[in-house]
C-alpha cells in the first residue's frame, strides 16, 4: 500500500473521535522514567452533577503509565474517582496514549462514554451508567463488533445523538467484507439497561476506497459475481445475485457467528467468514487500512 495513502487515512480514522463533542484531554508527552520507578500517574478532575440533584461532583481522570509501556502508548491503565472516594472505574491493560469522555443524560441515569485512543487508533470504546456510588458497564463498542476476533479492525466511536430514551452511537471500523465503514448503531434505555434497537448496524459511508470511487462515497463496485441470501443469517440463497460492475450500496450490518453478512437492497444479504479478508476481492479499488 502506498505509505502517504496510510498515513492519511490513519489521520482520518483519528479525526473520527476528535470531532465528537465529549471533551478531549489531550495527554502530556511520556516523560522519561527512572530505572528504580514502575509507574507513574497524572490526573484530570472535572465537575458534572451525576446524581442529578443539583450538587455537581468531582471527578477524577487518572492516567496510568508504566516502563513496560511503549512510547506510542505509555498509559496502561485508566481509572475515575469520584469526590475523592476509592476508584469508581478502571480500565486496565489499555495501553493507550489519549483519551476522550463524555457526560450524557437518558432518563434518570447519567452516562459516561470513555475513548482511549492507543496506536493504530485502537482501544476501550466503552459506555458506563451511573449508579450512585459506582460506574456500572452498559455497552463495551469493542466486544459488540468482535474487533480484533475476525469481524473488524480499528474501531472508533463517539456518541451521535441522545433523544429521551433513545442513544445513536456514531461508528467507524474496517470490516472482512467492506472497506473502512461509518456506521450508526442504536440503543434504547429499558429498564435501566441500554439496549441494542436492532440486531444490525446501519451503513453511511465507505472510506478506503480508491479515488475513482471515492472516500466518503456511499456506493462501492462490485469487482466480481457475488452470491447473495434472502436473509441475514443466510441460510437460503437469492436468486438476484449481485453481478460483476454493479454499483453496490450496503445498507446494513449484521454479526453472526462465525460470519457477517452485509445486506445490499434490492439483492439480499452476502456474508464473509471472519478472519476472511474479502473486501478487496468483492469490490475495486478498496484498500485494507493496517
Amino acid at each position: 500500500m502506498n505509505k502517504n495513502y496510510k498515513k492519511i487515512m490513519s489521520l482520518i480514522v483519528a479525526c473520527a473521535v476528535a470531532v465528537t463533542a465529549a471533551p478531549i484531554f489531550e495527554l502530556p508527552s511520556a516523560r522519561v522514567v527512572n530505572a528504580a520507578e514502575t509507574s507513574a500517574s497524572d490526573t484530570s478532575t472535572v465537575s458534572y452533577d451525576l446524581n442529578r440533584d443539583g450538587s455537581k461532583d468531582q471527578i477524577t481522570f487518572q492516567t496510568v503509565r508504566t516502563d513496560a509501556a511503549s512510547t506510542e502508548s505509555p498509559y496502561s491503565d485508566f481509572n475515575v474517582q469520584v469526590n475523592g472516594r476509592a476508584t469508581s472505574l478502571n480500565i486496565s491493560e489499555a495501553w493507550y496514549y489519549t483519551y476522550a469522555y463524555e457526560f450524557f443524560n437518558m432518563g434518570s441515569k447519567t452516562f459516561l462514554f470513555v475513548d482511549l485512543t492507543g496506536d493504530d487508533d485502537d482501544g476501550a470504546k466503552r459506555i458506563y451508567s451511573w449508579e450512585g456510588s459506582d460506574f456500572a458497564l452498559q455497552v463495551d463498542l469493542n466486544d459488540e463488533y468482535k474487533e480484533y476476533k475476525g469481524v473488524c479492525y480499528h474501531l472508533t466511536a463517539e456518541v451521535g445523538k441522545v433523544r429521551g430514551i433513545r442513544l445513536v452511537m456514531n461508528v467507524r471500523a474496517q470490516f472482512t467484507g467492506l472497506p473502512m465503514t461509518d456506521l450508526k448503531r442504536e440503543y434504547l434505555l429499558r429498564r435501566g439497561k441500554l439496549k441494542p434497537l436492532h440486531q444490525t448496524s446501519r451503513v453511511v459511508r465507505y472510506h478506503a476506497v480508491s479515488e475513482d470511487e471515492g472516500s466518503g462515497a456511499r456506493y462501492l463496485t462490485a469487482s466480481r459475481k457475488i452470491i447473495t441470501y434472502r436473509t441475514k443469517k443466510c441460510k437460503k440463497r437469492s436468486v438476484k445475485w449481485i453481478k460483476s460492475q454493479s454499483r453496490v450500496r450496503v445498507s446494513r450490518i449484521y454479526i453472526g457467528k462465525g460470519y457477517t453478512s452485509y445486506y445490499v437492497k434490492g439483492r439480499g444479504w452476502y456474508k464473509v467468514k471472519n478472519d476472511v479478508f474479502k473486501a478487496e476481492k468483492l469490490f475495486s479499488g478498496v484498500y485494507y487500512v493496517g
